[in-house]
């Protein structure tokens, strides 16, 4: 006999939802808390729990269908996806490092909001009579788009062995079919893609069955006007959800952040146009170190490095973890600084400083400010972008657009995979011209074992952490890519000078971040090199950065430094902050950290 809603317990169904509810989301808690999740006890994760479980009784009463009936059977695949797909990826994708359980909870909401949706629109049929296939094409849609999100992230962790990355979303925002055809075709594959067209197909058929079948199972339920309405209600709640979640999710999250990262650029590149029509050299591009001295200068940026435990900076650390720049040490033509420091303990901010002529003591602003590609290019240097780090950052990163702002820019094929990627961009300089190359590297980036190949040999010191050996395998990785970088542009690109520091230091406990500081995550490596062209030419100028070695810098300089190095001060360059002037006159008691909070006095030597 057919269910019968004025013949059913309303109270019953409730409390018998509600029961189902709970146990569901215990079960879905314990399942993220054995996939690694962490924090799933605490009162905003369990504050998700509980508006899941009222959202899934509240829809089961009202269209008197307890969660085991067959009106929710169109919603299990939906709700499976959202629970499995992404969760599951999101921990492969980040390799064992903790991971809070907000990085699932969006998931989880998506997977309950979207569930009732469906649900309402199938009960919804009863009430639009022959237009009863209206709400059913809705419920189709809704489950076919949670299967092709679900299905285009499962495919890109398959091929990238990561979570999507904001970045991969630039070639849809570009607008150009073809370009976005391209990326597809190339990076997937065609045989990948049509095999997830035919899979879309598939669960479209069996998404229809499913829908036959519940709205079969409500075959003489009237539905009155006031519930109707009452279940629309619910519906938009169903639908503000999704949309506040989905916002925090992919693919949404990650599109917002590209678009984001584009609506940055273009402004910041209109701007700064106006701002660089006024850049002045006060000694003359003819005084300018290409004019003097043709060739090419090495601009590399180290990842999260820290000169403790750098044989070269220490060397009483119980490893030899830079052999090469150990030996280079003695060389005439490399100054090791002894006290160098990063303005910022994160990259963004840090970067900001030192790739501009903003500094921690001179409070300019960051929108006037030239970057030192614009001192580059005024010298008549042709600039060069070679990353291996994500085309995007934050979305806002002052490096990205730094690296928009250069005439050649170019990126690895997978950022923050193996350093020595960067050799292949390198040997696509020409060998003639005056070349200014920024080199980014991911050098010791978080989850350090991905930073170098499986079968490079790495540091394994008796006693110390997994953790801390494999930094100082990242360590000395990179010891080995600087290496390659050198050998190759002093052979093919008239190397005459070269610049190396790290954005930030790394502590071992807490790795980097403002909130929990240690000096750690600020002692950083900085070194030059001068070829002997340079010495010969400038002599006075490398005798005075040996004179400064063991005075303390921070990296915020660099921009002033670099600009005399390659003797292009512009009208926004300070003397008093070039290292490889008689006038630099920082030290250790005026010096900063953390963008000025934080005097480098306090930190105490640690060798």
């Amino acid at each position: 006999m057919p269910y019968k809603w004025e013949n059913c317990n309303r109270k019953k169904v409730i409390l018998k939802s509600f029961l189902q509810a709970v146990i569901l989301v215990a079960v879905v808690w314990g399942f993220f808390a054995l996939l690694g999740y962490e924090r799933g006890l605490q009162w905003h994760s369990v504050r998700k729990g509980l508006e899941g479980i009222v959202l899934l009784a509240v829809t089961a009463g009202l269209c008197g269908q307890s969660l085991d009936k067959k009106i929710w059977w169109p919603a299990l695949p939906s709700a499976i996806l959202y629970l499995t797909v992404y969760p599951v990826i999101i921990i492969l994708g980040r390799k064992g490092w903790m991971t809070d359980f907000d990085f699932g909870a969006p998931y989880f909401m998506l997977a309950v909001a979207v569930s009732c949706l469906v649900v309402l629109l199938v009960y919804l049929g009863q009430y639009f009579g022959k237009l009863a296939f209206l709400p059913k094409i809705a419920a189709l849609l809704v489950s076919v788009n949670a299967f092709f999100n679900a299905a285009a992230y499962l495919i890109y962790f398959s091929v990238y062995k990561t979570a999507f990355v904001a970045a991969d979303m630039l070639p849809i925002l570009q607008t150009n079919p073809g370009e976005a055809k391209e990326f597809m075709t190339g990076q997937i594959g065609t045989p990948v893609i049509a095999a997830g067209i035919l899979a879309v197909i598939l669960f479209s058929l069996f998404e229809i069955w499913l829908i036959s079948q519940a709205a079969r199972s409500l075959d003489g339920i009237i539905l009155g006007k006031k519930r109707a309405f009452a279940a629309v209600i619910l519906a938009f709640a169903c639908l503000y959800l999704i949309g506040y979640w989905g916002s925090r999710s992919y693919p949404i999250h990650e599109y917002k952040m590209a678009q984001n990262y584009v609506r940055v650029v273009q402004k910041a590149e209109r701007d700064h146009s106006q701002i660089v029509k006024n850049i002045r050299l006060v000694n003359g591009k003819e005084n300018a170190l290409p004019q003097k001295l043709p060739g090419t200068v090495l601009f590399i940026i180290g990842e999260s490095e820290n000169r403790d435990h750098m044989s070269a900076f220490n060397p009483s650390y119980p490893a030899e973890t830079t052999p090469w720049l150990s030996q280079m040490a003695k060389d005439e033509y490399f100054t090791l600084l002894a006290n160098g420091y990063s303005n910022y303990p994160q990259t963004t901010p840090s970067l900001s400083m030192a790739l501009t002529s903003v500094n921690q003591y001179n409070h300019k602003k960051l929108d006037d400010s030239y970057n030192i590609v614009d001192i580059a290019k005024a010298a008549g240097y042709d600039t060069w972008w070679l990353s291996n780090q994500s085309k995007m950052g934050d979305g806002t990163t002052a490096a990205g657009l730094i690296a928009s702002w250069t005439d050649h820019h170019m990126w690895t094929d997978h950022p923050m995979g193996d350093d020595m990627e960067v050799m292949k961009l390198l040997e696509q300089v020409p060998k003639e011209g005056n070349h200014f190359i920024i080199i980014h590297l991911g050098g010791s980036h978080l989850r350090y074992k991905e930073r170098i190949p499986q079968d490079f040999e790495g540091i394994h010191i008796a006693g110390n952490p997994d953790r801390t050996n494999e930094y100082d395998s990242t360590v000395l990785y990179t010891d080995k890519v600087l290496q390659a970088i050198f050998d190759y542009a002093e052979k093919n690109l008239n190397l005459q000078a070269a610049i190396y520091s790290s954005d930030h230091g790394e502590d071992m406990v807490y790795s980097h971040g403002a909130g929990k500081f240690t000096f750690d995550m600020v002692r950083i490596p900085v070194f030059f090199y001068l070829s002997s062209k340079y010495i010969d030419r400038y002599p006075q100028m490398v005798n005075t950065i040996r004179n400064h070695q063991q005075r303390t810098f921070t990296n915020d300089l660099l921009f002033d430094s670099v600009s005399g190095i390659i003797h292009a001060e512009s009208d926004q360059y300070e003397i008093e902050f070039d290292i490889s002037k008689s006038n630099y006159s920082l030290n250790r008691n005026i010096a900063l950290t953390k963008h000025g909070i934080i005097k480098i006095s306090n930190d105490l030597p640690t060798h």
